[in-house]
């Protein structure tokens, strides 16, 4: 689950948000909690009310979850061995290739950013 309380993962949770909605910016979750809240003002509005759009960027995303290898992995081994990818994220301790037969290693690149690259990604 993404920590909105991150700027960068505000913001970028935000912008996944804002480009959700294309032109229906009724349904705004801001607008909707906060029938004031104007979008052409809307960085400055989540300045002055920042634990407002804290709480409705957490709320939104927390709905709108990303699915990845790692996501779906996880539904049905919850206790799967995971690693530090930062100081903020974890990704499955688990070689691919264990998994995958049809998946083999890249020569060029670290285990880590590997399972990195494999687990995270996106998958319908």
């Amino acid at each position: 689950m993404t920590n909105c309380n991150d700027f960068r993962t505000f913001k970028k949770e935000k912008g996944k948000m804002c480009d959700s909605l294309g032109f229906h910016t009724e349904l705004c979750p801001f607008k909707i909690n906060d029938v004031e809240w104007n979008c052409y003002d809307c960085d400055e509005n989540c300045l002055v009310k920042i634990d407002f759009a804290i709480e409705t960027v957490q709320e939104w995303s927390d709905e709108h979850q990303t699915k990845t290898k790692q996501t779906e992995f996880l539904k049905l081994f919850p206790n799967s061995r995971m690693r530090h990818c930062d100081k903020d994220y974890l990704v499955l301790d688990v070689c691919p290739a264990a998994l995958d037969s049809r998946f083999s290693c890249e020569e060029d690149i670290t285990c880590a950013d590997c399972q990195h690259n494999y687990w995270l990604e996106v998958v319908e």
